[in-house]
């Protein structure tokens, strides 16, 4: 029962892990809801990608990316909490 409780918390989506990322993404920019959250999945990976306003990608990156080490950390604890391993990336542009 174990596993199948494992292999459909793989499939759904990580929300705890996505509003994490939103958080602290909101919580280093300077306008409100400028950072949005995208994520894709291979397999049991998420692979997530936060855009910030490009005026603020030296806040989330941080002095010799301390912060983005910290944010990546972070939501790697809380996606091994929802049974999946994440990747975060950090981008200024959207595509």
């Amino acid at each position: 029962m174990s596993d199948e409780q494992d292999y459909n918390a793989v499939e759904s989506e990580p929300t705890q892990t996505i509003n994490l990322l939103t958080y602290l993404g909101n919580a280093l920019v300077s306008a409100d809801g400028e950072v949005e959250v995208e994520w894709s999945r291979s397999g049991s990976a998420v692979k997530l990608t936060l855009y910030v306003p490009s005026p603020d990608m030296g806040k989330v990156i941080g002095k010799g990316g301390r912060i983005a080490n910290a944010i990546r950390s972070l939501v790697r604890v809380a996606g091994a909490k929802e049974g999946v391993e994440t990747t975060v990336e950090f981008s200024d542009t959207r595509q």
